[in-house]
């Protein structure tokens, strides 16, 4: 069996002392009129990457309060380098940029660096800051859906696969993706970006 000890790790480590697997510059949007600036410069400097969405405005509250924490929680993430926030109002542009500068990156999360995913009927989402491992050991999935797997543990179901081998599989997995290795999502660039909503604003 396979022991985290003996895996190798080669990230990114950030000023607050966190680690990152990956090294994306974010450029992030307050609100939804500045998708249009955020995709333009990630169009034209590569090495970033923009995070439209469609909220910010005509949202209060606690609502407002959680598209805050969650854009402001992309920036924070070990796996961001840095971040550009772009955004119409002044005040909530500063109140994302000072909650991303209290991790000591430039910025003009608490939060997972990895994402292991268990799908049984099989689902080709991903996220455009965390890596998705995606798991199964469903027989139909992993057959028709092999592209979307990084998992395949349908041996389980075959008893041909014990859970201690399960894991050491997964655990390998962990291990190449935090050295590197593009997971299936990534590979296959699907990057959805998606915030909670806690009810309708107007």
């Amino acid at each position: 069996m396979i022991m985290a000890a003996d895996l190798k790790f080669t990230g990114y480590r950030r000023p607050d002392g966190r680690f990152g697997v990956r090294n994306y510059v974010l450029v992030i949007p307050v609100d939804d009129l500045s998708n249009a600036a955020c995709e333009a410069v990630a169009h034209n400097i590569r090495g970033t990457m923009a995070l439209p969405h469609p909220y910010g405005r005509l949202q209060f509250g606690k609502d407002l309060d959680l598209t805050f924490r969650t854009i402001a929680g992309q920036g924070r993430n070990p796996n961001c380098a840095a971040a550009v926030v772009i955004g119409i109002e002044p005040n909530w542009t500063n109140r994302v940029v000072k909650e991303i500068e209290k991790t000591g990156k430039p910025c003009a999360a608490a939060g997972s660096v990895v994402h292991f995913f268990p799908t049984g009927q099989g689902n080709v989402i991903g996220n455009p800051v965390i890596p998705v491992i995606k798991l199964s050991a469903n027989p139909l999935t992993c057959t028709t859906m092999s592209e979307h797997i990084d998992v395949d543990l349908k041996a389980m179901l075959r008893m041909e696969m014990n859970l201690d081998q399960a894991g050491d599989a997964l655990l390998k997995m962990l291990e190449r993706t935090i050295n590197g290795r593009l997971t299936a999502a990534e590979a296959l660039r699907h990057n959805e970006f998606v915030l909670t909503k806690l009810y309708r604003s107007a």
